[in-house]
Parts: C-alpha cells; structure tokens; sequence
C-alpha cells in the first residue's frame, strides 16, 4: 500500500480571495464590503453551509437578506460570485502529480459544494486526487470534536502526512494522532518535505 499524503485545500493547493466575491456583490446589494464580509465570510451561515445544513441558494439569500437587502439578487449570480474566489498554486500544480506516483493523496477540506466543485472543474491536477473527504458531505468540520476520529481510525495503520495552513486544525488532527503540519508557502515545504517524498 502506498504512503497516504492528505493536503488541505485553501491556501495549500489554492489561494483564496474572498475579495473577489465581496467587492461585486457589495456593490450590486449597495452595501459595505464590511458588512457583507460580518454575515457572508464570517457569520454563521457559512458554518451551516461547509457542514451541508445549509443549501447554497438557501445561503445567498439569507446573506441578502441579513444585509437588508433580501430577493437583490438571483442566487445563481451570487453563487457565481462566490465561486471566484481561488486560484491555484503553481507548488501545488508542480508537486502533486509527481507526488501521485508514488503515494495515495486525500483531500481533506472544510469546504461547500460550490467551491469544491469550481476546484474540481478549474484545476485539473485536483482531479487526479485518490479522494476527497470534504465537510459539507462529513457534516464537521476539522475543529469540530470528534472531526478526525473516524478519519484515524482509517488510517491508523498507514503512513499519513497531513498539511494544513490553520494550526488549530493541525492540533485537531494532531490530538487525533495524526502526523499533522502547519503550511505555510510551497517553498517551505519543498525545502522540508520535498527531497524526501520525491526520493
């Protein structure tokens, strides 16, 4: 059985900007960028939304209308928006096919349905991942108690790496019994992890 690398998506395999949502859509709900971020980014509908209790259509409009702006806009273009956000790292383009030959590798991602599946669509060496364990599907995400458990139990044999750019979700996985790391830049890890993966 090969070795099993498991990547984290934001900010490992691809950059997030949430900008990229937030200055359109302000501008066509006639809001502030701060206050749509509050509700959209970092409210709590986006936590129903990672862990599949909340319907994206569901999500845009109730950020609408939790911005005094309720019905504004079709869901479908709000959702387009929200769907813009990434782009991918050329470390992460350049790496993982060649790590794909001599391990499995598992996405592992506290993510929604829309934004994975523009990942999927836009960024083909993601497609070439042996599987991908997402949160919308789990109904946790990583820092939820309990998250990693039956992920652990799964793995506990096999030689797993785990990169994550958020240290409490490395703790997470850590406390799991996980071999976890905090990602930083693809530089970084190359000078730490990339001789020896790729010997």
């Amino acid at each position: 059985m090969k070795p099993l690398l498991v990547w984290d998506l934001g900010q490992v395999l691809v950059d997030v900007d949430f900008d990229r949502f937030l200055q359109p859509i302000a501008a066509e709900l006639r809001v502030s960028v701060e206050a749509l971020r509050a509700v959209a980014v970092d409210g709590p509908d986006k936590g129903f939304l990672d862990r599949g209790r909340l319907a994206p259509t569901a999500f845009a409009e109730r950020v609408q209308a939790a911005v005094g702006r309720p019905g504004r806009l079709e869901a479908a273009v709000f959702l387009r928006y929200w769907a813009s956000i990434f782009e991918a790292r050329p470390g992460a383009a350049r790496w993982l096919p060649k790590l794909g030959r001599t391990h499995e590798q598992w996405l592992l991602s506290d993510t929604d349905p829309v934004h994975f599946l523009r990942c999927h669509h836009d960024v083909p060496w993601l497609q070439g991942l042996d599987r991908f364990v997402l949160s919308y599907q789990t109904g946790r995400l990583k820092v939820d108690p309990g998250a990693f458990d039956e992920f652990a139990d799964e793995v506990a044999r096999r030689d797993v790496l785990f990169w994550d750019d958020r240290a409490d979700n490395v703790a997470a996985a850590r406390s799991a019994g996980l071999k976890a790391h905090v990602f930083t830049t693809w530089a970084a890890w190359e000078a730490e992890f990339g001789g020896a993966l790729s010997a």
